[in-house]
């Protein structure tokens, strides 16, 4: 998986061509558990952007590398501020 650039704040340190307008959306995420060659997991997004559907995918370890720093800056995001569309299940127990 190649290197990925995590950048706290767009709006202090914006990418090179950045544009908010026309920008996609994350419409579905998960983990394929062996999607990773190494065979670790993975992060899976769909995203639609003008109405085209795009897979998008970065192992589970870039994805934790930056929820961490986007947390110390940012703070916490509570569960109940996230609309979940399934239960949460692991072992088929449902994790209140």
């Amino acid at each position: 998986m190649p290197a990925i650039t995590i950048t706290i704040d767009l709006d202090e340190a914006p990418w090179y061509g950045f544009s908010p307008e026309g920008r996609g959306e994350v419409v579905a995420i998960g983990v394929l558990p062996r999607g990773m060659t190494s065979g670790n997991p993975s992060i899976a997004m769909n995203v639609v952007i003008d109405n085209k559907e795009y897979f998008v995918e970065m192992s589970l370890r870039q994805f934790q590398i930056a929820a961490e720093a986007f947390q110390a800056r940012w703070g916490r995001v509570s569960a109940n501020q996230v609309e979940f569309i399934a239960p949460i299940t692991k072992d088929k127990e449902t994790l209140q």
